[in-house]
């Protein structure tokens, strides 16, 4: 039997879905997911498509609140090493909301297991496809939760091998993702970084070259701004050397000059230009001390909230989101394929049951689109 062909009503759909999809951070707080809809969600992850069909993924579901904070700590900490390289930028960053672990309702890990060392379409680049096939299968994610009306958002401020120790994963394992998951109260009109002035997107058309690579962009507007502050100290402490002259170039030895060089300086009286450690005399209490006299400027140990009275863009636009308008329709989206048996529930193991004693299989209900359902965004956003 053939597939069926798709309309044009559905063409406007899908891509109506995916300029919608947002990078959430904002979460309700205390909210929850109905589990069909969390299934249709990893569903449609596990349908992604993979290099060689190897399907380099595993979802963990967190469900223990002590877990689920020893995660955000591990965030956290990399949070205050990542604003280290972000310059004058620093305290802007840390402004910024990059997740919402202990505030979302669910929280999945993306995780690839050892690798099988398949060299099918992954010989040159065995690492990349796996990362890129797991990549396939958070979009699809991405775009599942979207029209289920759920924000998700993808963390991955996080050391790997933390967090793999953390999830009790195997060794030789990589956790990849971080994904919060959960109601919100509106989805952003724009991306969060945009809103917050943080960077903005690049055009398609400059992305896009014709039988050879594009013509290079410029420098994302971060990355000029650290640079130009780096030359602009450069230039400074130029200034503040003193004036030497320059001394004339030496002329230059020849190989058959070579030797008798070498001769001449090793008749030559030596000057110490090396110094081993043990030639430094011992500093005494009375000797001035460099890096004791330079102020160190005071490091905040964590900034996670944003201070009072000082809210970003995207929380003041949060405060202002009017009722939420019609949402999504899931019952009009079409049905994926009956879902493998997922552990997403602990359940005790069942007694045995005689086999004419086995009720029939309870038929799956069919999907219901939320009650409260968080704005969605005019199309184009």
């Amino acid at each position: 039997m053939g597939q069926k062909k798709f309309k044009k009503t559905d063409r406007k759909v899908l891509h109506r879905i995916i300029r919608a999809r947002r990078d959430m951070r904002h979460f309700k707080p205390n909210s929850s997911v109905d589990i069909s809809a969390l299934q249709r969600i990893l569903e449609a992850g596990h349908a992604a498509p993979s290099v060689a069909l190897t399907q380099p993924w595993r979802f963990v579901r967190v469900m223990d609140r002590g877990l689920r904070q020893s995660l955000a700590d591990e965030v956290r900490r990399e949070r205050r090493l990542t604003s280290y390289e972000m310059g004058t930028r620093r305290e802007q960053f840390l402004r910024l909301k990059v997740e919402g672990i202990l505030e979302c309702a669910e929280l999945i890990a993306v995780v690839m297991p050892p690798d099988d060392e398949n060299p099918f379409g992954r010989r040159t680049m065995p690492e990349e496809m796996r990362i890129a096939s797991c990549a396939c299968a958070i979009q699809n994610m991405w775009l599942a939760a979207r029209v289920e009306n759920l924000g998700m958002g993808w963390v991955s401020f996080f050391d790997p091998e933390v967090v793999r120790e953390l999830l009790q994963a195997p060794e030789g394992s990589k956790p990849l993702a971080l994904l919060c998951l959960g109601p919100v109260k509106a989805f952003y009109p724009e991306p969060m970084l945009a809103l917050e002035e943080w960077t903005l997107g690049t055009s398609l058309s400059d992305l896009i070259g014709l039988d050879r690579y594009p013509a290079e962009e410029a420098l994302p507007a971060w990355a000029e701004q650290v640079l130009a502050e780096s030359d602009e100290e450069d230039f400074e402490a130029e200034d503040e050397r003193p004036e030497t002259e320059v001394e004339a170039p030496e002329e230059a030895v020849s190989e058959e000059d070579l030797p008798e060089e070498i001769e001449a300086a090793d008749a030559a009286p030596q000057v110490e230009e090396v110094i081993s450690v043990e030639d430094f005399p011992e500093e005494s209490d009375d000797a001035p001390q460099a890096e004791e006299d330079v102020p160190e400027t005071p490091v905040p140990e964590e900034q996670d909230e944003v201070p009072p009275g000082e809210e970003t863009s995207v929380e003041a636009y949060l405060q202002e989101v009017p009722s939420a308008p019609e949402p999504f329709d899931v019952a009009e989206i079409p049905q994926l394929a009956p879902p493998v048996a997922l552990a997403l529930v602990e359940e005790a193991p069942a007694e045995e049951v005689p086999a004419a004693e086995v009720p029939p299989p309870t038929p799956e209900l069919p999907p219901r689109a939320l009650s409260e359902s968080p704005t969605e965004p005019e199309e184009g956003a």
